[in-house]
């Protein structure tokens, strides 16, 4: 109904246009919608898989565990299958927009944590998997982001 209204009353040309936009938004917006869905995936699996613990262990001994966190294990995995399943025109763009909520997941979800040495480290261990992970997206915005994280 509006748009035999709109018809009648905009000029050819400015239809077009606003028939061209419409048509540009729809992708745009469903690129949006897999989006949100794979950070809220991945917050989800942080959520379920980091121990409130993880970063404090007990006994802060010289023993230092240097494998990356399950957490970190399980939302490295889970991207990777993304990022296999990810083509087309505008790959480039989502990945890093993907990559640029991710960076912010991650960082809210670590300041829920308190550390101590060795737990600093095992984050480190985490930071740097997720750094060497996100430079397969090849988007230098990511990159920077982690690779400051990493310092």
């Amino acid at each position: 109904m509006q748009w035999a209204v709109l018809v009648q009353v905009v000029r050819p040309n400015t239809l077009k246009r606003c028939e061209l936009q419409y048509a540009h938004m729809k992708p745009n917006q469903e690129l949006e919608s897999i989006a949100s869905s794979i950070i809220q995936q991945a917050e989800r699996l942080l959520t379920a898989e980091q121990k409130a613990t993880e970063y404090r262990s007990v006994d802060d001994s010289l023993m230092v565990d240097h494998r990356r966190t399950t957490a970190c294990t399980r939302v490295v995995a889970y991207l990777s299958r993304v990022l296999t399943a990810v083509e087309g025109l505008n790959k480039q763009s989502f990945l890093t927009e993907l990559g640029n909520r991710l960076h912010k997941v991650l960082t809210t979800h670590w300041l829920k944590f308190s550390f101590n040495a060795s737990g600093g480290l095992k984050l480190k261990r985490d930071i740097n998997e997720y750094r060497d992970f996100l430079q397969n997206f090849n988007t230098p915005t990511v990159n920077e982001k982690f690779e400051s994280l990493s310092m």
